[in-house]
């Protein structure tokens, strides 16, 4: 009986566990299909060093890249780009 009891309550903490992950997978999604690039977006106190880390990152991309959201959609270059 003790082993019963025990794969029972493993399989509905396990229920519990994907059912939750999921629901807010979801959420996610609806958050990753809405996105988009802002050059300088709003930042809120709650987000601490986040201007520092993004000021870091810029040495990484070339100054002449398209947007990540660009890239990603298969469009490279800005428009200053296309005018040279």
């Amino acid at each position: 009986l003790r082993r019963f009891l025990d794969r029972l309550i493993v399989q509905l903490v396990r229920s519990i566990v994907m059912y939750e992950v999921g629901r807010e997978f979801s959420k996610d999604m609806m958050i990753w299909n809405h996105r988009r690039y802002e050059e300088s977006p709003k930042l809120c106190a709650s987000d601490g060093e986040l201007h520092k880390f993004r000021r870091y990152c810029r040495q990484f991309y070339p100054s002449s890249a398209g947007t990540a959201c660009d890239i990603a959609d298969g469009e490279e270059g800005t428009a200053a780009d296309s005018r040279t």
